[in-house]
């Protein structure tokens, strides 16, 4: 039988230790027949993996909280004991807290805006959405260059530069106009430079309240609103996938289920 820590009141579970997302299956992914395609295939690729896994990461803090309660309501519980060396963390049989957790998915808890979300799943979701909103980037550098907008080494340029250094010169004009915010896509890119240089600490140092998940998927909302067609029309490939709806379809599904 497993053994979990957490700590107490704020639970803790460190049983969950697969980065799946490093480990992504290529066969679920179509066959790329163009540059163009792929750019479109990638981004829904990465949109569907980055809402799989908020709903994993969402799912697991409400088993928290639903244990929390049940803890706290029966003293502390005949089955868990605690750490000799650490009295604030309870050693806890992984069965049991399943068996407490059963039936998290259906129970209709929410989690409050204000709180914090860490661990592996959120990794995931921060890993895989960074790589949306890239991907959506180079699509509409993509379509400037083939309009003839951007010239071709300049292109090349702008391919070596960081994301936020993309989002300045496609949307400079409405980021200077106010109409466009990206400090929270920052954000989102530090999490997901922290990420990528994984070590013992990063499932606790990377965390994020619902509330600010919340304000990087506005931000990205307003990102998608701004990478319409427009002039990109006349390129027979550009159809523009995954839209704004398809994105807002994703954070509302996670949104209504989930938070409160």
């Amino acid at each position: 039988m497993g053994v979990t820590e957490f700590k107490f009141p704020v639970v803790l579970i460190y049983n969950r230790v697969n980065l799946h997302f490093m480990n992504t299956d290529k066969k679920r992914l179509p066959k790329i027949a163009s540059s163009e395609i792929g750019l479109e295939l990638a981004s829904l690729f990465f949109l569907e993996e980055a809402f799989r896994y908020i709903h994993d990461s969402f799912l697991q803090s409400v088993k928290y909280d639903i244990f929390e309660d049940y803890v706290e309501a029966h003293n502390l519980g005949k089955h868990s004991e605690l750490d000799e060396d650490n009295p604030s963390v309870l050693v806890v049989d992984s069965e049991w807290f399943e068996e407490i957790t059963a039936n998290a998915e259906n129970s209709g808890h929410k989690l409050d805006k204000k709180k914090t979300v860490s661990s592996v799943e959120l990794i995931g979701h921060v890993v895989n959405l960074a790589i949306f909103v890239e991907c959506i980037l180079n699509r509409q550098l993509y379509y400037m260059r083939k309009s003839g907008g951007i010239e071709e080494q300049h292109y090349v340029n702008l391919d070596r530069t960081e994301v936020i250094s993309k989002i300045l010169f496609v949307f400079k004009d409405e980021v200077l106009s106010r109409k466009l915010s990206v400090s929270r896509i920052k954000h989102l890119f530090r999490l997901r430079n922290q990420a990528v240089h994984y070590k013992d600490t990063s499932t606790q140092s990377i965390s994020i309240t619902v509330e600010e998940l919340l304000g990087i998927w506005q931000e990205i909302h307003h990102l998608l609103n701004f990478t319409n067609l427009g002039s990109y029309e006349k390129l027979d490939f550009a159809n523009g996938r995954p839209t704004q709806e398809q994105f807002d379809r994703k954070v509302n599904t996670v949104t209504n289920k989930w938070i409160a």
